[in-house]
């Protein structure tokens, strides 16, 4: 493993064609700043992680619903004097301009392809503009306050019902736009927000937080949070609420802790984190897991303070595999080898010290025999083993989830240099690794390391490298054997060239999206291998 440049981050989250059903479902890599908007400072501002205040837009009149699109342009609904309301679009840099005219927007909300849905109160109906602005019904004769998408495409509107107690309810609309009803029975239900694990939580008027499981049964989340407006996720996990009684910004973690996390001088309306910038989320790596040597060992740099933390869910998979690659490990074990030499060990993740925290997450294994453990790590060198219980064999995944809240101390801290080192064979038992790309994408290195790997000691080390980066179709961008003979100039620009001739590398500037990394040997060769990404932005 490769530190000598920690600026570079190896890039988030692992998704590749042959194991997207085995991922948690809208896993995101970790977001940017708070964006709030403020109705009667006629404002948008930008909040950073740590909850001190910027203005990031004056002179938006009376805005009031927000949403934010993949490449940071802020949607706001606003008005100007004498004129019917407006959605202004707003760039990173500031420039405004008119997006869409005509309706009384409630709500806001942007699907996975980049369209806007807005609830419109003037037609009663949701309406579907394009990135262009061409318009369409989505849904009609229903009125909603608030939106928010599950991982599988379908909408959840909050109806207001007049405030009339107990006549309030969230209705889900398939992505085709069939409605039914999801939940009944609120009272001044004026928005709602859903977490990687397809759970809802909608918010009141009168301060109160109710959590909705993908199958409709409804609990108490949160109560005295205020007069809420909106409700928004982080990535990981904790829930945002504009408080309008309190003109503040309420952080709830996802055990229920309330803190405030900002201030606005009056009125906050809608909120919005801006999209993932390529920040570490997860890395996952597939391969054969043998003994010896020839187990999946991973490494990773966490850099910062010292007194700070990041905390990091690691699981080790296996039984899950079955139907998807021949010969899964059938019990994994996982080994966490600290810096001063403590190992933390996980058979069973059920048996483990966190397993509720890690449900929560939307992180809990689909198998009691796969393992997991969430740890808060601060700086400092980390090692992960996974291992068949008994020395069993078998085709394995191993994956590393940062799941840092940004008010833990985590903000000084950051991933660098992951990587993974494993036996790569042939067929299903190659070296697998992937990553999801967030945002506007990014430019990142992808290397195969094998001979190199000699001069640590590792008896087996794979002669000769080929390395195949993929998209999340299985469609092949780039490939390379020896790194010297394509890219010489860009690859040793990074920083971090292979130290062989003999091993892969891939430079390249890549939109967002799912891909993959797959090592193997050149002409069949077997051996021990390394993978590794790194985001070069």
């Amino acid at each position: 493993m490769n530190a000598s440049k920690q600026s570079l981050l190896l890039i988030v989250s692992f998704t590749a064609s042959v194991l997207a059903t085995l991922l948690p479902a809208n896993v995101y890599a970790a977001a940017g700043e708070l964006y709030v908007a403020s109705f009667s400072d006629n404002a948008v501002y930008k909040f950073t992680s740590s909850g001190v205040r910027n203005t990031f837009a004056s002179d938006v009149r009376y805005a009031a619903e927000l949403a934010i699109d993949k490449a940071g342009n802020v949607f706001v609904d606003t008005s100007e004097a004498g004129q019917p309301p407006f959605i202004v679009k707003i760039t990173p840099s500031g420039t405004k301009s008119t997006f869409a005219t005509g309706m009384s927007v409630t709500g806001m909300v942007f699907d996975t392809t980049g369209n806007l849905l807005v609830a419109d109160a003037a037609t009663h109906s949701i309406v579907k503009l394009t990135p262009t602005g061409a318009k369409s019904t989505f849904a009609s004769a229903v009125d909603v306050y608030d939106m928010a998408f599950d991982s599988s495409g379908n909408l959840f509107g909050v109806d207001f019902a007049g405030g009339n107690a107990g006549q309030g309810k969230v209705y889900k609309f398939t992505p085709t736009g069939t409605r039914s009803t999801f939940a009944t029975g609120l009272t001044k239900s004026s928005t709602i927000a859903i977490n990687a694990a397809n759970v809802a939580y909608v918010g009141d008027n009168n301060g109160n937080v109710f959590k909705f499981t993908p199958a409709g049964a409804q609990s108490t989340f949160a109560t005295n949070v205020g007069s809420i407006a909106c409700l928004t996720f982080n990535s990981y996990g904790d829930l945002f609420a504009s408080d309008q009684s309190g003109a503040r910004v309420v952080k709830i973690t996802h055990n229920g802790t309330k803190t405030a996390f900002g201030s606005t001088t009056s009125f906050p309306g809608g909120i919005a984190f801006e999209p993932a910038r390529g920040l570490p989320l997860n890395i996952a790596t597939r391969m054969q897991v043998q003994t010896g040597e020839n187990v999946l060992i991973g490494g990773f740099i966490i850099t910062g303070n010292a007194s700070d933390v990041r905390f990091l869910v690691l699981r080790g998979i296996g039984p899950s595999l079955a139907g998807q690659v021949a010969g899964a490990l059938q019990d994994p074990i996982i080994e966490l080898h600290y810096p001063n030499g403590h190992i933390e060990v996980n058979d069973n993740w059920k048996d483990g010290g966190s397993p509720d925290t890690i449900q929560q997450f939307g992180l809990g294994p689909s198998d009691d025999r796969e393992s997991a453990v969430l740890e808060g790590l601060g700086a400092g060198n980390y090692t992960v083993v996974m291992r068949g219980k008994n020395n069993t064999t078998g085709v394995g995944l191993v994956e590393l989830y940062d799941v840092s809240g940004s008010s833990n101390g985590s903000s000084g801290v950051k991933l660098a240099n992951l990587s993974t080192r494993g036996l790569v064979g042939m067929g299903d038992s190659v070296m697998i690794g992937g990553f999801i790309l967030g945002g506007n994408g990014g430019k990142v290195i992808v290397r195969a390391i094998g001979p190199s790997l000699t001069s640590a000691g590792i008896a087996n080390a794979l002669p000769d490298t080929f390395l195949s980066l993929r998209d999340g179709n299985g469609t092949e961008l780039a490939a390379n054997d020896d790194w010297k003979n394509t890219q010489l100039a860009e690859i040793q620009a990074t920083g971090v060239p292979p130290g062989d001739d003999r091993e892969s590398a891939i430079v390249t500037t890549l939109p967002n999206g799912n891909y993959t990394a797959i090592v193997s040997g050149y002409q069949g060769a077997t051996g021990v291998g390394l993978v590794e990404v790194y985001n070069l932005q």
